[in-house]
């Protein structure tokens, strides 16, 4: 279910004006092509430029590998705890990950594990057959009348269905993070096509989702910048387009939308939008 970071920039058509970028993010591929070969000191000298503003739990995890391999033990804890903000779910595999054995006795490496053992313990609650049905049922009348022959009339009464049905949820469980229910998104999904004061509704309990680890950032990021545009307003991290003109709504201080965008772990404008063009 990570298809979802993908879609917008999919769509993105940007003045080439805007398009420079100060995120190294070159450095990026040359520090994965690094890390497979072995070579982990080099390879985590490319990660570091990128990751001062990416954040990407995948990244993140390699380059803590990096530098646990080269016996750095802080930077190592550094990167594992901003992957585990993230929503890292299986401490078992850490704790045997051969690359981070030289962080097992660290006490902050512990700490960590502990965090992931109680993140974990709240995602397997939340992953009883009966919930995940019901949030299949409404990812299925979420997309029915989307797609190649859209019916908005019959959408809309079912996404008003959907809310009801979602906002029964979140009152019996929480915000249901997709972090915590192994990619499914749907509570995002709902509230996304809602009326703004719905929207603003739930944006405080997403956002601190968020800063719990359970929520991906970048659902939050498109979220609020849907907000933006239905009010007039310029959005902040590029996600919105207007597909007739085939155009990106406005953007505030779009000179940053990379750095904005890195920090919730999507990548540069300019390189997704090429792949937008040939696609």
């Amino acid at each position: 279910m990570s298809w979802h970071k993908y879609i917008f920039p999919f769509l993105l058509a940007f003045a080439p004006a805007l398009l420079k970028s100060q995120v190294p993010w070159e450095k990026l591929a040359i520090a994965d092509s690094l890390y497979q070969a072995e070579a982990y000191e080099p390879a985590l000298e490319h990660y570091e430029p990128v990751l001062k503003y990416y954040s990407e739990k995948k990244a993140l995890i390699k380059a803590a590998r990096c530098a646990a391999l080269l016996k750095n033990e802080p930077v190592a804890l550094r990167y594992l705890k901003r992957a585990a903000k993230l929503g890292l779910s299986n401490a078992r595999v850490l704790q045997s990950d051969t690359k981070l054995a030289s962080l097992r006795e660290n006490p902050g490496f512990l700490k960590l594990l502990a965090d992931v053992e109680e993140f974990e313990t709240r995602a397997k609650n939340l992953g009883s057959p009966e919930l995940l049905s019901k949030l299949d049922s409404i990812y299925a009348d979420y997309q029915k009348y989307r797609g190649r022959k859209p019916d908005e009339a019959a959408q809309a009464k079912l996404d008003s269905l959907n809310l009801q049905r979602i906002e029964q949820l979140i009152a019996q469980h929480g915000w249901l993070g997709s972090n915590l229910l192994t990619g499914r998104n749907y509570c995002w999904l709902v509230i996304q096509h809602q009326p703004l004061a719905v929207q603003k509704k739930y944006h405080g309990l997403m956002a601190k989702a968020v800063k719990k680890g359970e929520e991906d950032p970048a659902f939050l990021a498109s979220l609020e910048d849907r907000m933006q545009v239905s009010q007039g307003k310029a959005q902040r991290y590029g996600t919105q387009v207007d597909l007739t003109e085939r155009r990106i709504y406005p953007i505030k201080n779009p000179e940053k939308v990379d750095f904005y965008r890195a920090k919730v772990g999507l990548g540069s404008i300019e390189a997704l939008r090429k792949k937008f063009e040939t696609d």
